[in-house]
């Protein structure tokens, strides 16, 4: 494997841990060594210096995100109200998984939510 694909090996798999901490404790409740301990790496800030750089990283893949699904969802058609479930659907999916919300923007109002 190159270094650059290593490094981007590395870079995917810290988003997606900051993606679950995210959606599970909100923007504000983690830190890069809370990231680098699951992990199990030493050099987290080589990949991204700040929180800012890494807050804007993960919004950038929301987006991209988001609009793939969405994007699926006009390509499989539908009614109105078939559209508005699966478009619903991907955040319930999250919430069944233990999550807040895609964006993790509300985590300790979700709590009020939850489903038994």
């Amino acid at each position: 494997m190159s270094s650059s694909a290593a490094a981007s090996e590395t870079s995917r798999r810290i988003f997606d841990v900051t993606e679950r901490l995210v959606q599970t404790r909100g923007f504000n409740a983690f830190s890069h060594a809370d990231i680098a301990g699951v992990l199990q790496i030493t050099k987290l800030r080589y990949h991204f210096q700040t929180r800012t750089n890494l807050g804007k990283y993960l919004i950038e893949r929301y987006e991209v995100n988001s609009l793939a699904a969405l994007g699926h969802i006009d390509a499989v058609g539908g009614d109105a109200e078939t559209n508005l479930r699966a478009y619903a659907g991907l955040d319930t999916d999250i919430l069944d998984n233990g999550a807040y919300a895609r964006a993790g923007c509300w985590p300790p109002a979700a709590r009020r939510f939850r489903r038994p």
